[in-house]
């Protein structure tokens, strides 16, 4: 993948991590209103058996109430949602932050790799130019050689030159003599 596949990629998972937080708080709210069916049920027990105590005389138990029954049923089952759904959520929010670190991953690794590439080009672009100024300093110094070799052959020259061999002057009047 390319990096603006990536980028793109990661954005999209991390907007799905939302959806997740409502999840999670809908369950962790059923355990929560479960958990408070439960207290009202044992307050209910602790107060009915304190009541049977203070009577202080043995009867038969009354009916048991169905509607308390499905109260209790009904805390239970809400708890026994809530957590599993929050274990629920717990894994898939774990899965989608695995992939989310795969990608970052993946996107760190092409940005070293481009790095890398680069100091690599960076580094022969600086050898070329050690290696073009090298060659301009020998020419530099091979062209100051021949300007000085020149001049001075060309003043030797002329210091070997025997007297009476000099050309002389000509003027263009004057003809050619043959």
């Amino acid at each position: 993948m390319d990096e603006s596949a990536l980028k793109s990629l990661i954005h999209t998972l991390e907007a799905s991590k939302g959806s997740f937080d409502v999840w999670l708080n809908a369950f962790s709210a059923m355990v929560a209103l479960g958990v408070v069916v439960e207290i009202v049920f044992v307050v209910r027990e602790y107060l009915d058996h304190l009541h049977d105590w203070r009577r202080g005389i043995v009867r038969p138990p009354d009916r048991p109430s169905r509607f308390w029954l499905a109260m209790e049923l009904a805390g239970v089952a809400l708890v026994s949602v809530g957590v599993a759904g929050e274990f629920w959520v717990d894994v898939q929010a774990g899965a989608l932050e695995t992939r989310i670190r795969k990608a970052n991953g993946d996107l760190v690794l092409l940005v070293e790799q481009k790095a890398n590439g680069a100091e690599k080009s960076a580094e022969l672009a600086d050898a070329a130019a050690r290696s073009a100024e090298g060659a301009a300093n020998d020419a530099g110094a091979k062209a100051s050689n021949a300007d000085g070799a020149s001049s001075e052959g060309w003043h030797d020259q002329w210091v070997q030159i025997p007297p009476g061999q000099e050309s002389k002057p000509r003027s263009l009047n004057s003809r050619k003599e043959g």
